[in-house]
């Protein structure tokens, strides 16, 4: 059994949808106008430099 609220929620299927409605409501973003990174420029490291860095 879980509780919401007032009531009290039974049942596997139930309760998973609830616990999955809970995550949903508090973890999904409302971003909209994201921005994209696309067409910047990055630095980057050579390959001799990355070479120098994984020994």
């Amino acid at each position: 059994m879980l509780r919401r609220g007032d009531e009290w929620i039974q049942g596997v299927d139930r309760i998973k949808l609830e616990v999955k409605n809970h995550f949903v409501r508090n973890f999904t973003e409302e971003w909209e106008g994201r921005p994209f990174v696309h067409d910047i420029n990055f630095k980057e490291l050579s390959e001799e430099d990355n070479a120098l860095l994984t020994q």
